[in-house]
């Protein structure tokens, strides 16, 4: 095994080692299941699977970041854009983001005044979240994909997870509210993509589209915990008549 960042490995690792032996592959008993057609799927012999999530509903901020930072370690993305005046609609989030992470700054200082180093604390609240997640929601391997928040209709929130480690940034505006000029010819395979997202003038391709790949996940739970993070229609319709109060003042 050699362990990576960024799937960044030196080529001397793998090319020309030696340690390639053709007589072995013929002799693995997956090769003659294939050769006698006799499939042994990953999902029968590993318990691997996969599952992609879509829905049409934005997610509540706090909510989505309370239900990452319990399973994963979440790692968002520091870079602000200059121009974007939005904050009164952030501060909801990030009072969530900063009451959490100050919940978690006292666990740490707790476990240094007990002698720990910071390393070992990390490694700690990391091994209590996995623990958490194969508890409520299974193995959860590998899952990317992007999101929709309330607060955010102009842009897509992009979501990479591998292992512990979830990364969560501004994934770019909607394809659906990009200028004519700056979208593939009307026609092209591209375009046609982008088109079939579209559902509707205001929905537009806003939505939540996530593909897990785990072991012995449980897809139920998984969804479920993604509905909780979900805005209610409550929650919507104060929103919107919230914003038509703003216009009207």
């Amino acid at each position: 095994v050699i362990r990576t960042k960024r799937s960044k490995v030196p080529l001397e690792k793998v090319l020309s080692t030696g340690l390639f032996s053709m007589q072995k592959v013929l002799d693995s008993p997956g090769w003659l299941q294939h050769m006698r057609n006799n499939k042994v799927t990953q999902t029968r012999e590993y318990g691997i699977c996969s599952f992609t999530y879509q829905s049409r509903t934005p997610f509540h901020p706090v909510r989505l970041f309370n239900f990452l930072n319990d399973h994963f370690l979440v790692c968002l993305d520091k870079e602000k854009d200059d121009e974007d005046d939005n904050e009164e609609e952030d501060q909801e989030m990030s009072e969530g983001v900063e009451e959490t992470k100050h919940q978690e700054d006292e666990d740490g200082v707790e476990e240094e005044e007990q002698g720990k180093p910071p390393l070992v604390v990390r490694q700690q609240i990391v091994e209590e979240k996995m623990s958490r997640q194969h508890q409520n929601l299974g193995h959860i391997l590998r899952s990317k994909g992007f999101v929709w928040l309330a607060n955010r209709d102009d842009v897509a929130g992009s979501w990479s997870q591998a292992g512990a480690v979830l990364e969560f940034g501004c994934g770019g505006p909607w394809m659906g509210l990009m200028p004519e000029d700056m979208l593939p010819e009307e026609g092209s395979d591209e375009r046609e993509m982008i088109e079939r997202d579209i559902a509707g003038p205001v929905l537009l391709d806003r939505r939540q589209e996530l593909v897990f790949i785990g072991r012995d996940m449980n897809c139920d739970a998984i969804v479920a915990a993604l509905e909780k993070c979900e805005v209610t229609r409550k929650e919507a319709s104060d929103a919107r008549a919230a914003a038509g109060d703003d216009k009207n003042g």
